[in-house]
């Protein structure tokens, strides 16, 4: 009876921290919210910082024409019309790239730090979200994350405070949650001249033609990541492509929506798990019960927790059109999938990572690690309930 009684409450304590993983599980899928939200590519070779500018300036452009012509609805132009001309616009981006262990130097107080530098030409509020943002003209500000602020000031209280990076000062304007060592700052587009025998930024020669002064060492490009907003009614393909066909850049997707739907499943076995063994136990219950009224009821909670099942699941999952045939006799439409879902694998795991990278990597990580250790634990705790049960049951039928 003790031991039956230990297991009884082992298992129940096992069952309550599953409920917790679970938890935690949902909690850093709903951290996600925003990430799910943006379209992120990769560059197979970095582009010049006059390069993102020009396109930043083209597609800028482009919504102020539309605004232009949404003022003129009123003299004739229909509103279908002015959603094919919505259509036809890029949505907010941020073409961004990290430059590893730049120094940054505290002149005031003679510390100095290195950190990841996290070059910036577009809307910076689809990188940095938890802080104040940069102006997108603010060429003299910059960000910082808080282990950074720390050991430059010992506070993380900084804003307003000037730093120095590659001989330029910089104020402070925000801080960036976390302790990655972060420093960001708008891309510098290249608007002054360059001094004669210095590369420019593109990587060639300067306009005096002169070769590149002995000892020193070019910039290199590191504007290697695109980050767009997803529109209501596109998707991420839809906006690959339209990137790929307006620009000559060569880049890859990085298929968030493959993560997502991976870690979600990992997030959900613990739900379909416990809604699987109740829809069992009603159905046995409706098979043994022999009074109809009785009968009658259990049916009656079973469709309505069909139904409750159902709306859960629908509110859950989300299946990208890419993933549906557009006819079902194209027996081809899923081994073609699957070759292209194991590149896209293949690019996640080998691309070089970024800070920001590992933000929402480890949050598809949290995800599916806990999701999936609640799982491996709600197994044997459920077996050992069950069978705890059942040996009851045996000894209230062996009473005489």
């Amino acid at each position: 009876m003790t031991k039956t009684y230990v297991k009884y409450v082992a298992a129940i304590v096992v069952v309550g921290f599953v409920i917790f993983l679970s938890c935690l599980s949902f909690a850093a899928d709903g951290a996600l919210g925003s990430v799910k939200q943006r379209a992120m590519f990769c560059l197979e070779q970095p582009i010049s910082n006059q390069e993102a500018e020009s396109m930043r300036q083209e597609i800028e452009k482009g919504w102020e024409k539309y605004s232009q012509d949404a003022a003129e609805m009123e003299i004739g132009q229909t509103d279908a019309q002015q959603k094919g001309n919505r259509s036809e616009l890029l949505s907010e981006f941020c073409i961004w790239g990290q430059k590893d262990g730049v120094l940054i130097v505290n002149q005031d107080l003679e510390r100095n730090v290195q950190a990841d530098e996290i070059l910036l030409c577009g809307n910076p509020e689809l990188v940095f979200e938890d802080c104040r943002m940069l102006d997108r003209e603010d060429t003299d500000g910059c960000l910082v994350d808080e282990k950074t602020a720390w050991e430059l000031f010992g506070s993380v209280d900084v804003a307003g405070q000037k730093i120095t990076c590659d001989g330029k000062d910089y104020t402070i304007r925000g801080i960036i949650p976390g302790n990655k060592q972060i420093f960001a700052i708008l891309a510098d587009t290249g608007q002054t001249k360059p001094a004669a025998g210095m590369e420019s930024e593109t990587g060639t020669e300067s306009e005096t033609g002169t070769e590149p002064e002995a000892g020193v060492e070019p910039k290199k490009n590191v504007l290697n990541r695109i980050t767009l907003v997803k529109p209501t009614g596109k998707t991420v393909q839809e906006l690959y492509s339209e990137w790929n066909n307006r620009y000559d850049v060569s880049a890859k997707l990085m298929d968030l929506e493959l993560l997502q739907g991976m870690s979600g499943l990992c997030m959900l076995l613990v739900p379909i798990t416990v809604c699987l063994c109740i829809g069992w136990e009603l159905y046995r219950q409706f098979r043994k019960q022999e009074h109809q009224l009785r009968k009658a009821g259990i049916a009656v909670l079973a469709v309505m927790f069909l139904i409750g099942f159902c709306m859960f699941l629908k509110h859950q999952v989300q299946i990208p059109d890419e993933y549906i045939p557009t006819r079902w006799s194209d027996f081809s439409f899923w081994s073609t999938l699957w070759k292209e879902k194991n590149e896209a694998l293949r690019l996640l795991a080998q691309m070089p990572k970024t800070n920001m990278d590992r933000t929402w990597m480890d949050g598809f990580v949290k995800v599916a690690g806990f999701g999936v250790l609640s799982e491996v634990l709600l197994l044997p705790a459920l077996l050992v309930i069950r069978r705890i049960v059942l040996c009851k049951k045996r000894k209230v039928r062996d009473i005489p």
